[in-house]
């Protein structure tokens, strides 16, 4: 607008900050990452000396074996709450058989792990329950004989050690069962009782199962974990302890197994002066010698 007079403002300008603020921030900085770097030092330090024991360690354990004493005493104190506590050494002698090293090894790690589990320990510990004898069996999946790779079936038991057996026949009436064939034991090492538990006989079937269901529980254990036998396991073990220590399991009960025969019957196994004896009985059948012992 003529007339009038404007006036040209400068923009403000921020104060530079002082030279002494400036030199206060970069040695902050610097102290700040001098202490990250004394922090990631002394860390780096901890852990090497961390391995460093470690090392020393595992180097004193396998130069002082006390520790490894020390559990083969407790392994010893194990065994010897069992009746019957079998030798694999002693098992392929008496049986003319050997076991592969891979089972061997196998064997010998579910050992190491078995007897300090929890309810395993709880059992061994219980002595009114270890008054009724026990047995410890190395179960495996097949053998070596004669060159040959033989698998643990039922028919191959009946050919390999028929003097095991009261009849045979009797046993061989069965081979149209799926157990015949097929069934074979796990690799592991069985412990089971060496008569059938007390408080499962003169019940039927599902009567021994609520036995059972009470007896896992007061080992603080499970069904799956202990359960009852297969037909081929009763056999392994009773064959084992039979030509290993030369007595018998089974002589004064019958064992109801969890194999069934003609789609209704379960198969049940016992012990007399002339060997194994092989029968079958319907599920509701209760007897003062019939009950279960279940495999652990």
């Amino acid at each position: 607008v003529a007339g009038q007079r404007h006036e040209t403002r400068k923009p403000s300008r921020q104060k530079p900050t002082s030279n002494k603020e400036a030199l206060r921030t970069r040695a902050r900085e610097k102290e700040e990452r001098a202490q990250k770097a004394k922090e990631a030092l002394e860390k780096r330090r901890q852990q090497r000396e961390a391995e460093e024991k470690s090392k020393k360690e595992k180097l004193a354990a396998m130069e002082d074996p006390a520790g490894e004493d020390e559990e083969l005493a407790d392994d010893d104190v194990d065994r010897d709450a069992f009746a019957y506590a079998i030798d694999i050494a002693d098992m392929e002698r008496s049986l003319g058989i050997n076991i592969s090293s891979a089972d061997r090894a196998t064997l010998d790690r579910q050992w190491k792990q078995k007897h300090k589990e929890p309810c395993v320990r709880h059992l061994l510990s219980d002595e009114e329950e270890m008054e009724h004898p026990y047995a410890l069996i190395p179960r495996v999946s097949r053998f070596l004989k004669g060159g040959q790779s033989i698998d643990v079936t039922v028919v191959n038991l009946l050919r390999n050690f028929p003097q095991a057996f009261e009849n045979v026949t009797a046993v061989i009436k069965y081979k149209a069962e799926p157990f015949f064939l097929r069934e074979t034991p796990g690799v592991d090492w069985a412990i089971v009782p060496c008569e059938v538990l007390p408080g499962t006989l003169n019940k039927n079937y599902s009567q021994q199962r609520m036995v059972l269901k009470q007896y896992v529980q007061r080992h603080q254990t499970t069904e799956r974990r202990v359960r009852r036998r297969r037909l081929i396991d009763a056999l392994w073990d009773a064959i084992v302890v039979r030509m290993v220590v030369q007595e018998d399991i089974l002589r004064q009960t019958v064992d109801l197994t969890e194999s069934t025969s003609g789609g209704q019957n379960y198969v049940c196994i016992n012990v007399g002066d002339s060997g194994i004896r092989v029968n079958d009985v319907s599920r509701q059948q209760a007897h003062p010698q019939l009950g279960v012992c279940p495999s652990w």
